[in-house]
């Protein structure tokens, strides 16, 4: 879905609230890549949930997400099947 400047790789709406989400799967998106992708979502109000594939990648992309990071949650697909909650760029959580 057409979000901002950019194309979310999925979208939903739970309790009027839209989240954009963002899978991370190859990994390889490196700074300067995801300071982009960020740049992209400018304006945009509803929040943006990153899936990352390990701990320490979900790390990564938190560490990047300056632009966002009033509006990103992240977590990673083990994090997401234990039930576990997201986290945004403060290290607070959240159960969505």
């Amino acid at each position: 879905m057409k979000v901002g400047k950019t194309q979310a790789d999925g979208v939903f709406i739970k309790d009027d609230t839209k989240f954009f989400v963002e899978i991370d799967l190859s990994g390889n998106m490196d700074a300067k890549q995801m300071r982009a992708k960020w740049r992209r979502y400018a304006g945009v109000e509803d929040f943006i949930l990153v899936v990352a594939m390990t701990d320490s990648r979900m790390e990564k992309l938190m560490q990047g997400a300056e632009l966002v990071k009033s509006i990103a949650l992240f977590t990673t697909f083990q994090r997401l099947r234990e039930g576990r909650p997201w986290v945004d760029c403060f290290e607070a959580t959240v159960t969505l």
